[in-house]
């Protein structure tokens, strides 16, 4: 249960499940709950509270959890919380109410009441990168992350906004397409830009606006930092 929704939300940073067998994966795994039960007539398995899975690389918890063995659909609700430790040191994070995985689909998605949270850490730049979300729809087939409501990104010293993005990682880049806007700053300036589009190039930290563009530049001063 919590193998395939893992796989699903936590694959599309660099190296993750990179020839990675699942005998591999499943070496020391530790899966509970304290309850469990299964409605055989519905084909239907009920996990419930603290939820828990770890090995070397994964750790997942939740209050609850259910899976459609008819419609390979697993539901996580409560306080989930997902992390993949990298080889290289970097690790990513992810904070939510409630993930819904569809096995024959490959597909995630993950809702929150305030908003759904999501950190990479980068150890060789020693960085993080954070974005939120009111919801996040992970599709593992074309290796994108949907976002919608709320939308907020920070990379380094660039932090952008939209109503809606979209995180393309066969390209590194965020697609910002909804009302956008961006702020970003080095040692001499502070920008600020807004447009009909926006796109973010995680591996460059950099900006491209299209159509309709407007934009502020400022001389920095540290107390633009905070």
């Amino acid at each position: 249960m919590i193998i395939g929704f893992l796989i699903a939300i936590l694959s599309f940073s660099p190296h993750i499940l990179a020839g990675e067998k699942l005998d591999r994966f499943l070496m020391g795994s530790v899966v509970k709950s304290e309850e469990w039960e299964i409605d055989r007539k519905k084909n239907i398995e009920y996990f419930k509270n603290n939820v828990y899975f770890k090995n070397y690389y994964y750790i997942m918890k939740s209050d609850y959890a259910t899976y459609d063995r008819n419609k390979q659909i697993w539901d996580v609700k409560g306080k989930v919380y997902c992390k993949k430790k990298l080889d290289d040191g970097s690790w990513i994070e992810m904070f939510c109410d409630r993930g819904v995985y569809l096995e024959k689909d490959e597909k995630a998605e993950l809702f929150s009441d305030t908003r759904v949270k999501m950190i990479y850490y980068d150890s060789l730049k020693n960085e993080n990168y954070l974005s939120y979300s009111k919801k996040a729809l992970a599709d593992n087939n074309y290796k994108k992350i949907f976002f919608k409501g709320n939308f907020e990104v920070k990379l380094s010293s660039i932090t952008a906004y939209s109503d809606e993005a979209v995180y393309d990682d066969m390209e590194k880049t965020f697609i910002l397409n909804s009302k956008p806007s961006a702020l970003g700053f080095n040692q001499k300036y502070k920008v600020y830009i807004q447009s009909e589009k926006i796109k973010l190039n995680k591996t460059e930290l950099s900006i491209s606006a299209e159509k309709n563009v407007f934009g502020v530049l400022k001389p920095f001063k540290n107390k633009d930092k905070k």
